[in-house]
């Protein structure tokens, strides 16, 4: 048995069984299932497998009408054919991927926009989230919050968070509904950040809100309940900031307290 021979019988789609059987019988001419197996190498059982599977891809035939099942192979000639053709099939088939790859392409991008939602309950979610936006890539949180939901967490925590963002020089700019919370929270760590407070009535929004470049997050408390949910997607973080932006500048036009630190 020629170990190249079957490599590039291997090559061509054949598997080793199979390129060991159809070369015994180029060699043998015609054999019985039982000759096969004590020329090839390959057990008995499997021969008759392979036989089958061989006959069924046109690479072998029966030969005469014998009692005794008796095999051939097909010429190597039309095996060089047969490969021909394949050849010119995975040609086309390349042609024709090469032909759709702007719609496969454009289906892709499509995924690769769509947002992202995510959701995360209790404190440890709100932790995590709130920790997940110290690694904004812009240097700017915008973050909307009635204070009494933020202070709900540890103080330590708040410290923490805080602290670690103004070490990554990310400067946090945010309007807080104007209550004794949002003094204590701003007063916890009061660096790098830029806040108006505005009146409940003004601003009658359920939730707490923070954006980057990247994700919009939301707080909604409900009771004992707190869920965060997160919107992973540049388009609309671009959006809600344009539109958090305006607001500020309003809310200032209209008189909101100002401070800065």
């Amino acid at each position: 048995m020629y170990d190249h021979t079957v490599k590039n019988l291997i090559d061509f789609g054949l598997s080793v069984k199979e390129a060991k059987i159809y070369i015994t019988l180029l060699e043998l001419g015609t054999a019985t299932a039982f000759e096969v197996a004590s020329r090839s190498g390959v057990n008995r059982s499997s021969t008759y497998v392979v036989l089958e599977a061989l006959s069924k891809r046109g690479l072998a035939g029966l030969s005469g009408g014998e009692k005794v099942r008796r095999y051939t192979a097909v010429s190597p000639e039309a095996l060089a054919q047969m490969s021909h053709v394949t050849a010119k099939k995975h040609e086309q088939v390349a042609i024709n991927i090469k032909s759709i790859l702007p719609e496969l392409s454009a289906l892709h991008r499509n995924v690769e926009i769509r947002p992202r939602i995510r959701t995360f309950d209790g404190t440890q979610g709100l932790i995590y989230a709130m920790t997940e936006f110290l690694s904004t890539d812009e240097k700017v949180l915008r973050a909307f919050s009635s204070g009494e939901n933020i202070m709900k967490l540890p103080m330590p925590f708040i410290v923490k968070w805080a602290t670690q963002r103004v070490k990554n020089k990310i400067e946090l700019k945010s309007m807080f509904l104007d209550n004794e919370a949002s003094k204590k929270l701003v007063a916890s760590y009061p660096l790098m950040y830029k806040a108006v407070y505005v009146l409940s009535k003004d601003y009658p929004v359920q939730f707490d809100m923070m954006i980057d470049s990247n994700k919009v997050a939301y707080l909604v408390v409900n009771g004992d309940k707190t869920t965060v949910i997160i919107i992973d997607s540049r388009e609309i973080g671009s959006v809600m900031k344009g539109v958090f932006d305006m607001a500020f500048q309003e809310a200032r036009r209209r008189g909101g307290k100002y401070q800065e630190g």
